[in-house]
């Protein structure tokens, strides 16, 4: 009797609907075969070539290059005891500029060179461990910025980079 049941409740299998599935592929492809024949059609992008000795030419001198300003070794006795930090400073200019901040640094080395030490003794300790020495470098770039003017009293320097800022305790 239980037999009897079960086969009473199930239900017939239906069938796949081959037809409805055969206009759905028929429909698919007719949208491939017109994308590919639009694609076609359209040619696909312009050809272009690349001028790469006028793009050598052309230089108006805005171009950024770097330039020593000074490697020294900086004292500062602010926390006690003596300690030495070991400098590299580089400056940010314009190519056109270089010439002149070249000569500039050259002719008052002694003058730049001097500040930036007033700059060291005078720092607290707390600026030597700034992640990007952003305090000593917005001061340096305040002093170079009063030496190295252009024609029209403006600063040449673009950016101050200190490469190299390594402390070391003097009295060892």
């Amino acid at each position: 009797m239980a037999e009897e049941q079960v086969t009473e409740v199930a239900e017939p299998k239906k069938k796949l609907p081959i037809k409805t599935l055969m206009v759905i592929v028929v429909v698919l492809l007719l949208e491939m075969v017109t994308a590919i024949v639009a694609y076609m059609m359209a040619g696909g992008p312009d050809e272009t070539m690349a001028d790469r000795q006028g793009a050598a030419l052309v230089d108006d001198g805005t171009a950024p290059v770097e330039q020593l300003v000074v490697e020294e070794r900086f004292a500062n006795s602010k926390q006690g005891a003596v300690y030495l930090y070991d400098t590299q400073i580089y400056i940010q200019i314009q190519k056109k500029h270089q010439p002149k901040a070249e000569e500039m640094l050259k002719n008052m080395s002694a003058t730049i060179s001097a500040d930036i030490h007033t700059i060291f003794r005078r720092a607290e300790p707390s600026y030597m461990h700034e992640d990007a020495l952003q305090t000593l470098t917005r001061q340096i770039k305040e002093v170079l910025d009063k030496h190295l003017v252009d024609e029209e009293k403006k600063s040449m320097v673009q950016k101050v980079l200190i490469t190299r800022c390594t402390e070391y305790r003097a009295d060892y």
